[in-house]
């Protein structure tokens, strides 16, 4: 009996090691799982801040810009020409200056003493800077604001950036340009830079921002009728400043002037200088 009893308990014990060692290998096969469930933790996560990552980014360009910048030329030119039809339009009231400098003058002996005088009619010089306070509404708001009919065909470029808060900053390269008058007729100008939104026009005007051949010539055809006169201007660059709603905030045209006159008593003179016609303070 005491035999039987020992033998069933040695046959006892066997079996309960027999079932520990089966048990110990689910205890790796948990580690394993346990490290591909934190590897797959970290793969969520991972993914997940990168997703956080990416949409912050979209977002953040998405509220610092409320429409596409325009990038291509015709785009910018229409931004342009908007804006200043909306001047237009509502008549705004703005402060505007114009100032040629930068000036040379040669001529012959019989001109040398009326420098002075071809500056005045030309619009050169410190003594003949032209500013004007544009009230809203004004009557008489074209003469010193015009809209632009700008086309690609008068431009060499025009590019726009926008910053955080949708101010556009716009520049158009305006191509070159000139005007002649030959024995004081023969009237021939093409003048891109006339289309801008500056003010250019017949006859001879104190308002005039760009005094073509025409201008000058109406300025002294009653001492010399029979003048010829050739202008050109070069490096014409307009800048604009526009609001988030497309409203201009301010503007800027530069160009440089090349004045030819002859047959004024048998003399002539040349006349180089550069414009500048700024407006601004645009009450909306």
């Amino acid at each position: 009996m005491k035999r039987f009893i020992f033998a069933a308990l040695v046959f006892s014990l066997a079996l309960q090691l027999s079932s520990c060692g089966q048990n110990s290998a689910p205890v790796s096969d948990g580690a394993d799982i346990s490290r591909t469930e934190q590897h797959g933790e970290q793969s969520v996560t991972s993914s997940f801040e990168a997703s956080e990552s990416f949409s912050e980014t979209e977002t953040g360009e998405s509220d610092e810009t409320t429409e596409p910048v325009p990038m291509e030329k015709a785009d910018v030119l229409k931004l342009y020409n908007d804006a200043m039809a909306k001047v237009k339009v509502k008549k705004t009231a703005f402060e505007k200056i114009r100032e040629t400098g930068n000036e040379s003058y040669t001529s012959d002996l019989a001109l040398k003493a009326f420098k002075d005088t071809v500056f005045k009619f030309i619009g050169i010089g410190g003594e003949n800077i032209y500013s004007k306070s544009v009230e809203r509404n004004d009557a008489r708001h074209t003469r010193y604001f015009n809209e632009s009919t700008l086309t690609e065909d008068d431009i060499d470029d025009a590019v726009c950036e926008k910053n955080a808060e949708g101010v556009s900053t716009i520049t158009i390269k305006v191509k070159d340009g000139s005007s002649s008058i030959t024995n004081g007729a023969d009237l021939k100008i093409n003048a891109p830079i006339d289309k801008c939104g500056i003010r250019a026009g017949e006859d001879d005007k104190e308002f005039y921002d760009h005094k073509s051949a025409q201008n000058i010539f109406d300025a002294i055809d009653k001492i010399a009728a029979k003048a010829t006169v050739n202008e050109s201007y070069q490096n014409a660059v307009v800048k604009a400043e526009t609001d988030k709603k497309g409203r201009l905030i301010s503007l800027e045209v530069a160009f440089d002037i090349d004045v030819e006159i002859l047959g004024v008593y048998d003399s002539g003179c040349r006349v180089t200088a550069a414009t500048v016609v700024r407006f601004s303070d645009f009450a909306w």
